[in-house]
């Protein structure tokens, strides 16, 4: 079935630029808000710690509406659905700027979460179908670039806004191009606009997966706060989202029109290509949030620097897109998504041998380096699961996906950032064990900083803390930069586990076809 829209010429540019402002803006949210977190409590009164719910709470939202992706788009057809989730989406960012306090901030996260949660699937979608046929790996690949390019350049967006004008700037912001964006594909595209079905809406699905996913997400984000599993609140937490979700899988598995159609779980390649894009996304996003966090931290660099450093891991993606989208045309996914594991296990690797004497140069270009394994992961990566995935189920299986990918990528960050306190403490003990009193160097350090500088013993303890401090942190961030190395050379086996071959992935599977649509 030919689901293409006949879309020319400049209407055509203008459609795939909307579209991909739409998943650009998404994900640009998933981390603009980060550095401006000082800011908002600030401004708004309340702890640093209390102002990470603007994060939690964004996540939340977004985490509850992903999955339900492909039950919107069949209801309210794949247009009109990323027309009003835009719409919505720039209302609620005009929201969160104008908030007269916090409440209102977490709230009108809270409901822009959920507005951008079906933005990622659909915009996948929808740019494969307006792109013309034989093209669908460039739009992949174009889109696999906007997805990558956001998160990074979250920071240096919202930290550059954030100084020079106002936190409020960087919900504004959103406001023209949400308006601008859907305007164009409306007005480009309302001709194909479907008329809206009737469906009978799932509300135990979805009170299970709200509560299971809003249970596990604050787990995450609030579980190292709280030191994970010795809190009774993060253990009653952990015990509901698992039982929630354990309730979701079973009721949606057997109910005749579900919510989330986990049925897609059947077809093994999607499973396979599920697990393969989750782990692996966990695997590497990770040390992407520990880089920031050492360099600001422990390096002492600024926001606005820290993020330009890590800025040139989307240089060569850009420029590599249309050839990884040539190279996809051959249909050998699983060799691509196998080199770029190699090649980001490399620099990893590389990363790892970094002392606290690196400079701005050589982290930007490890950076820049490991952009050439993220130019060749994207998009295969996407691509893989949905191989032998029927066209009428494409926006389910993306809105899995998807869902899958962003949870794994917090389920990474959380286990990454407890290591890497848990080997800097490690680090730590173990350098100020070795530092005894009739040390040589450390007795001329003792005496140049008390007798010649007139430090006080006080001030002079203080100094040498903050300078084991600063080499446990930077250990500790080898450490996690070769656990990394190491887990994307183990992913591999996932790839010859994967039955996928070359032919399936330029031919459709019509035998898969049949029995999704007999599912139900």
């Amino acid at each position: 079935m030919d689901n293409k829209y006949q879309i020319q010429g400049i209407p055509f540019v203008l459609v795939s630029i909307a579209i991909g402002l739409c998943a650009f803006m998404q994900t640009l949210d998933l981390s603009i808000a980060n550095v401006a977190l000082p800011y908002i409590a600030g401004d708004l009164g309340v702890s640093i710690s209390n102002s990470t719910w603007v994060i939690t709470l964004f996540m939340v939202g977004n985490a509850i509406v992903l999955p339900l992706s492909g039950w919107l788009s069949e209801k309210v057809g794949s247009i009109r659905l990323i027309v009003i989730s835009t719409l919505l989406f720039g209302i609620t960012s005009f929201l969160c700027g104008i908030a007269l306090n916090f409440p209102m901030v977490i709230l009108s996260r809270f409901i822009q979460g959920m507005c951008a949660g079906p933005l990622i699937p659909t915009s996948q979608i929808l740019l494969t179908r307006v792109f013309p046929k034989g093209k669908e790996n460039m739009a992949i690949a174009l889109w696999a670039m906007v997805i990558l390019i956001g998160p990074i350049s979250g920071p240096i967006v919202g930290g550059w806004i954030t100084e020079t004008y106002s936190w409020r700037w960087i919900f504004f912001i959103n406001v023209p191009v949400a308006l601008v964006a859907a305007f164009i594909i409306y007005i480009h595209m309302k001709q194909s606009i479907k008329p809206i079905k009737q469906k009978k809406f799932d509300w135990w699905g979805l009170i299970f997966l709200a509560l299971g996913v809003t249970a596990l997400q604050i787990f995450l984000d609030q579980g190292r706060n709280l030191d994970w599993f010795h809190s009774p609140t993060i253990r009653t937490l952990f015990i509901i989202g698992i039982i929630s979700l354990i309730l979701f899988a079973v009721y949606e598995w057997n109910t005749p029109n579900p919510l989330v159609e986990l049925q897609l779980l059947k077809i093994s390649s999607f499973t396979i290509g599920m697990l393969i894009l989750g782990i692996s996304f966990m695997v590497f996003f990770a040390p992407i949030v520990i880089t920031p966090l050492w360099l600001e931290d422990t390096l002492g660099y600024n926001a606005l620097n820290a993020g330009i450093c890590l800025a040139t891991m989307g240089i060569l993606p850009f420029f590599l897109a249309p050839l990884v989208a040539k190279l996809m045309e051959t249909g050998r996914l699983k060799l691509l998504i196998g080199f770029s594991f190699v090649a980001m296990a490399i620099v990893s690797y590389y990363f790892s041998k970094f002392n606290s004497n690196v400079s701005f140069k050589q982290v930007a270009l490890s950076r820049l380096y490991f952009g050439i394994g993220l130019a060749f992961y994207i998009a295969p990566a996407t691509r893989l699961p949905l191989v032998k995935i029927p066209e009428n189920k494409l926006t389910s299986a993306s809105g899995i996906l998807q869902f899958f990918r962003i949870y794994m990528s917090g389920v990474g960050t959380a286990v990454y950032t407890t290591i890497w306190s848990n080997r800097a403490t490690y680090h730590h003990q173990t350098l100020g064990s070795r530092l005894i009193n009739f040390n040589e160097s450390l007795l001329r350090f003792k005496n140049q900083l008390i007798y010649k500088l007139g430090f006080s013993e006080a001030q002079y303890l203080e100094t040498l803390n903050q300078i084991l401090d600063k080499q446990a942190y930077t250990l500790a961030t080898n450490d996690i930069m070769l656990l990394s190395s190491i887990s994307l050379l183990i992913l591999i086996t996932l790839l010859c586990v994967d039955r996928v071959t070359p032919k399936d992935c330029l031919q459709i599977d019509k035998k898969n076809t049949i029995k999704i649509k007999s599912f139900h």
